[in-house]
């Protein structure tokens, strides 16, 4: 038998809370985001304002790290752009944020949250047919995603009743 040490349940949950990724779902207009956090301090810095709905916060430490994205690998860069995207959007910086979604995308195609992101910046600046586009992409990376299922489904639900 092993000899494991004990981990505290405060070591779990940081251990669990720093590697998590933050979701928030803006209250006004339904649009689901999915920021996540990497070992770049100005990027986690900026997932953990998102969290918080410091969206303002969020877009400055987006904007920081990228000042320098040679410092940060492709996937680094990939997702500093889907987080900054998500807190443009939410400051109602849409063509800005459409940018920063499509910067994410070319650098990562496979970067689900970069999809979602987009197709909510879309949804947020009022283009549901390429916000539903966008969430295809999502899904047919990420199928089982919880972000990507409840955004389609709200924007579903949108396009039911705006049908009635």
């Amino acid at each position: 038998m092993f000899n494991l040490p004990k981990l505290s349940t405060v070591t779990i949950a940081l251990a669990l809370v720093c590697f998590a990724p933050a979701t928030a779902q803006s209250s006004g207009d339904h649009a689901v985001f999915s920021v996540q956090r990497t070992s770049s301090s100005q990027v986690r810095a900026g997932a953990w304002a998102f969290g918080r709905g410091d969206y303002e916060e969020a877009e400055r430490f987006g904007r920081v790290s990228l000042q320098r994205p040679e410092r940060l690998s492709h996937s680094r860069r990939s997702i500093a752009y889907a987080n900054w995207c998500a807190a443009l959007s939410m400051t109602d910086a849409h063509e800005l944020a459409l940018d920063a979604c499509e910067q994410a995308i070319a650098l990562r195609p496979t970067n689900w949250r970069a999809h979602l992101n987009h197709g909510s910046a879309l949804l947020r600046s009022g283009d549901r047919a390429l916000a539903q586009a966008a969430y295809a992409e999502a899904r047919a990376l990420a199928p089982f995603e919880n972000d990507i299922v409840r955004a389609v489904a709200i924007l579903d639900s949108r396009s039911l009743a705006s049908a009635e």
